[in-house]
């Protein structure tokens, strides 16, 4: 239920929409009314407003909407409470915006919120979007969500903004990236709510126009920068999470790694793959799978980045049924899942100490125990492990276990950065325009030679994952058969750094003589009081370029310097 707003012009502006919001000891939630009809509150799986409350019944209450809104008690075993007052079994009460139902120790509770529907520019996201990537920095634990959306022809578009207002939430930011196409930022949402809200926003518009595609991506399990995160839910959106693209062996370094590759497919030996993000390790993971005797098995992924020690315990090794607090039936993991498979850990890098310890056993032995349960099951798994971390170093530092390197790391491939095999990046990019012409039902684009110039000038800091993303969105704005600079975010993919004075925060570090490189850096942090985007931006690159680059000259990031407080 909604109450709209206009503003002077009469264009809407927003809603006021009546949720329920559902609070417990392990639940916090808002649940959006429908203009009429009726919703079962309880434990049932297909209630639709699901509480675990252990005093909950399964179908323990319903709320029905209408002209009012009014709660009734299904017959439940520990009652339903209206402030103070029991309500009796099978009747009727009503319910107020602001009065609280209480059931077991979960409380329920009518109100209004506001739902902003207007739709922003791409440029004003893509700015929240790096605010975003720059405030998780990878390495927070806070996450947040991606959706894209494509509405196909012939929808209207004004009544599908108001139908997504329902679904989104304050705070939530929807721009418009293309002609009837869309894009979501969930700030501070888990995984489980992302694909919640994706879902949901799905079902609203299956019931507007058939044909409507949700693509997502989340950060940090699909990438910490801006460019990675679109590329990601834009490839979400066309079905391309299990595909595997051509692969382009152009240069000498990538023609000898992927013979080498043939040849330790053709094994069951674990295989321990280096390079940048976004450089082609999954790629080359999925090329392994599929030269191997495996191939007719399935190849199951797992992103270790973003997953809690719990959480990725449980989809490896699974859970019996009352492991832990809604454990309702039993499941089994990704390694039973992938029995007789492969198993590909993406940025094992990442994993905990403890989680390591635990994967061990299952490497070295292929036996796994599922938690909450006692029972030794054995696998037949092959493992391609994947990671941007140098684990010499992280073994040394102790970080990573140097038994659980050596027992993924029997073969070791590395993958260099696309800056260092430049004539792969123009087969690159007429590969990703032909796969984009076909999925979005266009003409193959050309590439004229001053674009082209452009791309083979820039040193891709997001490797083959940016130069993806950026083809992607230069094919919105071509209307054309041939791609121009002016399709490109040239602002992006040019620029040079400014000569910047010597700075006396030049220092010398352990005696070493500054290169100009060094001098250069440490001079545009100092005039940037430590602000690494903005020193970016002055010497001419982006931020995550300039982070690699710090740890490459082993520069301590510096943070910021804030005026005091008065």
């Amino acid at each position: 239920m909604a109450i709209r707003t206009q503003t002077a012009g009469g264009a809407s502006d927003g809603e006021s929409v009546l949720h329920v919001l559902v609070s417990a000891p392990d639940l916090h939630a808002t649940i959006p009314l429908p203009a009429a009809g009726q919703l079962i509150i309880g434990r049932d799986d297909d209630a639709q407003i699901r509480i675990l409350d252990p005093r909950a019944s399964r179908k323990h209450a319903c709320l029905h909407i209408g002209a009012t809104i009014e709660i009734e008690d299904l017959g439940s075993v520990n009652g339903t409470r209206l402030g103070t007052l029991q309500l009796p079994a099978h009747q009727r009460v009503p319910l107020a915006v602001g009065q609280a139902l209480l059931i077991g120790g979960t409380t329920l509770l009518l109100q209004y919120q506001w739902i902003a529907v207007r739709a922003r520019t791409h440029g004003h996201f893509y700015d929240r979007l790096v605010e975003e990537c720059a405030r998780c920095d990878g390495e927070s634990e806070v996450s947040f969500g991606l959706v894209r959306i494509h509405l196909p022809p012939a929808v209207d578009t004004k009544t599908t903004v108001d139908a997504m207002g329902l679904v989104i939430r304050p705070g939530d930011l929807l721009a418009i990236y293309a002609p009837r196409e869309y894009e979501l930022l969930l700030p501070d949402s888990g995984l489980a709510k992302c694909e919640e809200i994706a879902a949901r926003i799905k079902q609203v518009l299956d019931k507007l126009s058939a044909g409507a595609k949700v693509g997502q991506a989340y950060s940090p399990r699909d990438g910490v920068s801006p460019d990675a995160l679109l590329a990601r839910a834009c490839a979400d959106l066309r079905g391309e999470g299990a595909q595997v693209e051509g692969v382009v062996i152009n240069h000498p370094l990538t023609r000898a790694l992927y013979e080498k590759a043939a040849l330790v497919a053709k094994s069951n030996a674990s295989v321990l793959i280096l390079g940048e993000t976004g450089v082609g390790k999954e790629v080359l993971a999925r090329t392994l799978h599929d030269k191997s005797p495996r191939a007719q098995q399935v190849f199951l992924a797992v992103n270790c980045t973003a997953i809690g020690e719990s959480t990725l315990e449980d989809q490896l090794f699974g859970h019996e049924r009352g492991a832990f607090t809604g454990a309702d039936r039993t499941r089994e993991g990704l390694l039973e899942a992938a029995d007789g498979g492969t198993l590909f850990l993406d940025e094992v890098g990442d994993m905990s100490l403890g989680m390591q310890a635990k994967l061990l056993r299952a490497v070295e032995l292929g036996e796994i125990i599922r938690v909450g349960s006692n029972q030794v099951r054995k696998v037949n798994v092959r493992f391609i492990a994947a990671t941007n971390h140098d684990l010499d170093e992280d073994i040394e530092r102790r970080r990573f276990r140097e038994d659980l390197y050596h027992r993924l790391a029997v073969v070791e491939l590395r993958l260099p950065p696309l800056c260092e095999r430049k004539e792969e990046i123009e087969p690159l990019a007429r590969q990703f325009l032909r796969a984009l012409a076909q999925a979005n039902n266009r003409p193959v684009s050309d590439i004229s030679p001053a674009a082209l110039a452009i791309l083979l000038a820039y040193d891709w800091p997001g490797n083959v994952r940016q130069l993806r993303a950026i083809l992607d969105q230069a094919m919105i704005f071509c209307p054309g058969d041939t791609l121009t600079p002016e399709h490109l975010p040239v602002e992006k993919l040019t620029g040079t750094p400014q000569a910047l004075p010597p700075s006396p925060l030049d220092a010398v570090a352990d005696g070493d003589v500054p290169d100009e490189e060094r001098t250069r850096i440490l001079a545009a942090l100092a005039k940037c009081a430590g602000n690494q985007k903005r020193a970016a931006e002055l010497l001419g690159t982006n931020r995550y370029a300039l982070m690699r680059k710090l740890k490459e000259l082993d520069i301590s990031r510096p943070r910021a310097r804030r005026p005091p407080s008065i």
